[in-house]
């Protein structure tokens, strides 16, 4: 199963997740970015990325 954590800007927002598993950042909010979606997949089954 993969892993994610939250990776904040210098003003501490969360712009990306690294997907651990390879260290892929993987820019949320970008719903046509297949990574996004995956992501979205893990989050929506009760998943919860790693704090930054």
């Amino acid at each position: 199963m993969e892993q994610y954590q939250e990776v904040t800007d210098i003003a501490g927002e969360v712009r990306y997740v690294m997907r651990l598993s390879d260290e892929v950042l993987v820019p949320i909010f970008d719903e046509r970015n297949a990574d996004y979606l995956a992501y979205l997949e893990w989050r929506a089954v009760g998943n919860t990325p790693l704090p930054a």
